[in-house]
């Protein structure tokens, strides 16, 4: 790191903070690797509506700079991630490193991931992060594999 520091806040404007992100993506990535496999536009409402009213997401800034988000979701049965994303650019092992720690300090507990089965950069990703996948869940035709995080005692 260069002597900047990596802060994240509970973010208002979930629409702003998702359009951002994927804005940046690719068209094969909005095709290909998000779980709606549709335009821009179509993937930025997919999640969004997939995110709960109660849920609180976490906006990931570096040197001012936008850098990552992630989305904490806790009820009666636990704590989830409904939906996370880092920019490109910040895809590099110091900040990956730095952005799970601050998420798993966040959640301060077991934390529990649903993703698109085709999605395998993002399940590499957080199996590199401890997480393992516990089982596959069939929704709305499409296959997703819950993975888990188990705080080590």
């Amino acid at each position: 790191m260069t002597g900047s520091s990596i802060i994240s806040f509970k973010a208002k404007d979930r629409r702003n903070i998702v359009e951002y992100f994927y804005q940046l993506e690719s068209e094969e990535w909005h095709r290909n690797v998000h779980k709606r496999g549709g335009t821009k536009e179509e993937n930025i409402k997919d999640t969004l509506s997939t995110i709960s009213k109660d849920s609180i997401m976490y906006e990931v800034v570096y040197g001012g700079e936008r850098a990552a988000f992630f989305v904490k979701y806790e009820d009666e049965k636990g704590m989830a991630i409904e939906g996370f994303h880092i920019k490109k650019s910040f895809r590099e092992p110091w900040f990956i490193k730095e952005f799970w720690d601050m998420v798993k300090k966040v959640f301060d507990g077991d934390i529990a991931i649903g993703l698109y089965k085709k999605n395998i950069p993002a399940i590499r990703h957080v199996m590199k992060q401890g997480f393992v996948p516990i089982k596959d869940l069939m929704e709305n035709g499409k296959i997703f594999i819950i993975l888990k995080y188990t705080v080590k005692p």
